[in-house]
């Protein structure tokens, strides 16, 4: 694959430490963040593999950001699930560094991957990474939050403004302004179905910590769901969800006929309700999805203005 020059040689730096004399390296698939995640495989001077390892290679800052993330959150995790962070690389390559993260064997398959092939072992990896990320909302006492504070944690003000007049959402300031009961803790922020490895028996890995920090307890598993509708996949396309399956995203058995991995959905649905303290704060987690994402210039806009749509008939029956 191609690397850049500085990605080649925080690798190269990386791999000297552990005295690896060789490291094969593998995209695990990008997010919009403009870092990298990489998977490395080390071996030693006999040809044996030392230790897989995932990296994240970007821009200083948010290398360093992350690190200070994992630092104050990810270590409140169970360890099982959350990858042991190894090393910082700060120096060697200018303005970019790298963060590597010990890998688990046999966590092969992303969770898009595993929805694609095997639904059933999908609805149980995202029950393990319910499981996995529970600590942080445990125990987590409610509290009353507009639905423009719940937002903003993904979307700035002015940003939002600018998406409500781009896209024709009269109804949404009006929206933002209403209060609802949540659930305020640590979230992952950007658990798409690419941030989470599978093994064969259904239990995960959650990579990817640029995001973590706090939100509504319901954003996790609503961004989880709605990946897999509109970021690159196995199953993506215009075969499911129509726009009128989308206008029907409250009522889950119409929005679901016709479904290529029912089940994945109905796995991350029901962790949504098991966190959320209502159908309002889900609403307001999965209209902050959305609207982040129609700030991205690679996604399907007619399909999340049709889910919006859907988001809203959802607080209308809530």
């Amino acid at each position: 694959m191609n690397l850049s020059l500085g990605e080649d040689r925080l690798i190269r730096i990386f791999a000297k430490h552990f005295d690896a004399r060789r490291c094969s390296v593998h995209s695990i698939g990008a997010g919009k963040s403009g870092a990298r995640p990489l998977r490395l495989q080390m071996f030693d001077q006999t040809g044996a593999a030392i230790r897989p390892v995932v990296a994240k290679v970007g821009e200083l800052a948010k290398m360093q950001d992350e690190d200070a993330r994992y630092d104050a959150n990810v270590v409140l995790l169970d360890g099982s699930a959350t990858p042991r962070k190894m090393k910082l690389l700060e120096f060697g390559a200018g303005a970019t560094a790298g963060i590597f993260y010990q890998l688990a064997n046999g966590h092969d398959a992303s969770m898009f991957k595993t929805m694609a092939e095997q639904d059933a072992l999908a609805a149980k990896a995202v029950s393990a990474t319910q499981e996995a990320l529970a600590d942080w909302s445990n125990g987590k006492n409610e509290e009353r939050r507009t639905i423009a504070s719940i937002r903003r944690s993904w979307v700035r003000d002015d940003r939002a403004e600018q998406l409500h007049a781009e896209f024709g959402l009269g109804w949404a300031a009006e929206f933002e302004s209403r209060e609802i009961q949540t659930r305020w803790c640590c979230v992952h922020g950007d658990l798409h179905g690419e941030n989470i490895l599978v093994s064969p028996e259904g239990k995960v890995l959650v990579i990817d910590y640029g995001d973590v920090g706090p939100g509504a307890a319901g954003y996790d598993p609503v961004a989880l769901e709605l990946s897999a509708v509109l970021q690159a996949n196995p199953t993506l396309g215009p075969a499911w969800p129509t726009i009128d399956a989308c206008r029907q995203w409250h009522d889950l058995d119409a929005y679901l006929v016709g479904c290529p991995m029912p089940m994945f959905i109905r796995a991350c649905r029901e962790w949504s309700h098991n966190v959320v303290v209502g159908n309002r704060e889900l609403a307001a987690c999965a209209y902050s999805y959305l609207l982040r994402q129609l700030k991205y210039p690679d996604t399907d806009k007619d399909r999340i203005l049709a889910l919006l749509d859907g988001v809203h008939a959802c607080w209308a029956d809530s």
